[in-house]
């Protein structure tokens, strides 16, 4: 028999965890069973998760809720943190993207494989109508002549924000790397250029 360590147990092929919740309802405290990881090293990151979100009231019971629920209440909860356009922009793709692949699926039962396979599918059928993204191509070979035509394919390919590529310098580039370093973002506000952090306050290569 299987015996309960800290909070972990194996039984059968996976593991579990439990943790003490308070009923917010009730000021009760409560065992919470959490199942199904499939390594001891898995559960005792989740538990230590847990433990630090029970304590801050944040915890999300992940045995029933599913990516799509999840992924909405996350939304709702930090929309006043988010700026407008960015949080429609996150609400688009969690609906045409994140949803339509994997949004039924308990937020319990998504692994790291998960999300890569989800990755190559979005890379062979992401585009509209879940074809590749052709136009991506056909517009960087069409601007290719253009004397912005660098800046249009870094734009493209390193994932960085419209204020960030405003904010590059040639010193920014490292030309034996070869890389390219994020350090800033730049935005016009009434007219004045307002230089500012990455949005993760963090340079990056």
């Amino acid at each position: 028999m299987s015996t309960l360590r800290d909070g972990l147990i194996k039984r059968g092929n996976s593991w579990s965890f439990v943790i003490r919740m308070t009923d917010a309802r009730t000021g009760m405290s409560k065992p919470k069973w959490v199942r199904g990881f499939a390594t001891e090293a898995e559960a005792k990151e989740a538990r230590d998760s847990a433990r630090v979100a029970a304590r801050q009231g944040a915890y999300v019971d992940k045995n029933r809720i599913t990516v799509k629920q999840y992924l909405e209440e996350w939304l709702d909860a930090h929309a006043m943190e988010i700026k407008p356009a960015t949080l429609a922009t996150y609400r688009y793709l969690v609906k045409h993207y994140v949803n339509v692949h994997i949004g039924h699926m308990r937020l319990q039962a998504v692994r790291p494989t998960t999300l890569s396979g989800l990755y190559r599918d979005l890379l062979v059928h992401g585009g509209k109508g879940g074809r590749p993204a052709a136009q991506l191509r056909t517009f960087l070979d069409a601007a290719s002549p253009h004397r912005l035509s660098a800046f249009f394919r870094v734009a493209a390919y390193s994932g960085a924000r419209r204020g960030e590529l405003c904010n590059l310098r040639w010193a920014d580039v490292d030309w034996n790397g070869p890389s390219l370093g994020i350090k800033g973002s730049v935005g016009v506000i009434a007219g004045e250029r307002i230089e500012g952090t990455t949005k993760s306050g963090r340079e990056r290569i």
